[in-house]
């Protein structure tokens, strides 16, 4: 099992409104509310499972994503991007973000194009294909 350290995409506060973004001023809004949110119990979450568990009410930073391979990434804080590249599979990399409210988005690429993507709701799953056209991802 490999364990990675968040490394951020890009954060951008404005107007009380947190937005993701690879590059330049473009990016995808935090749903709002995600400040009162209280921490969940940390655990670990596996991927392919996300969507079951939904909403989860409590903000899910700390806690891990498990992902088929065994790769397993921490939930950073909401509106922050983790990605990981492993070094034993050139060109695949692993990303989750913390959408807040509507929980978690993963996904796994592998030369810029989608393998899969796996959210804990539709609404975190809209975000997460968002978030990936920004960077250049194609989702389609």
């Amino acid at each position: 099992m490999r364990v990675a350290r968040i490394l951020f995409v890009g954060v951008v506060l404005s107007a009380g409104t947190l937005h993701l973004s690879a590059c330049g001023s473009e990016g995808v809004t935090v749903p709002p509310g995600s400040d009162a949110l209280s921490d969940c119990e940390v655990q670990q979450l596996n991927v392919v499972e996300l969507e079951s568990g939904g909403e989860p009410g409590c903000d899910l930073e700390g806690s891990s994503l498990l992902f088929p391979d065994g790769t397993t990434l921490e939930i950073g804080p909401v509106g922050n991007a983790a990605s990981y590249q492993d070094s034993g599979s050139e060109g695949v990399e692993f990303s989750i973000v913390n959408w807040g409210i509507p929980g978690v988005g993963a996904s796994i690429t592998q030369d810029g194009e989608l393998i899969d993507v796996w959210a804990s709701t539709p609404e975190a799953l809209d975000l997460q294909r968002e978030q990936m056209r920004i960077e250049g991802v194609e989702t389609a």
